[in-house]
């Protein structure tokens, strides 16, 4: 019980360690036009993460695979929710935005 305690006081600086490198990342994203993207393949919403492998996630609603920093997935567990934005560009999910994580 002690063990999970300690774990679980460990979860805030990830959690915040996650949105920040999530951030850097959307910073590297070229420039787009929105317009053309189908309401099907962009979300603004707190999703909750389901999978996580090395550099990728899955979120709830069955939206991935989203690649991300290894960093990133290495602090991340199943169950924490992000506050973003998502868009399906040339096939594949793409980060736009990223808000809060809560572990």
């Amino acid at each position: 019980m002690a063990e999970r305690g300690s774990d679980a006081g460990d979860e805030p600086p990830k959690a915040d360690k996650l949105a920040e490198l999530l951030r850097n990342q959307t910073r590297s994203l070229p420039a787009f036009d929105t317009d053309p993207i189908p309401d099907d393949d962009w979300i603004e919403d707190q999703l909750w993460i389901e999978r996580v492998v090395p550099g990728v996630l899955w979120f709830d609603g069955g939206v991935g695979p989203v690649k991300v920093p290894k960093q990133a997935s290495d602090l991340v567990r199943p169950g924490w929710a992000v506050t973003l934005t998502l868009a399906r560009i040339a096939g594949e999910w793409r980060i736009l935005e990223v808000g809060n994580v809560y572990p």
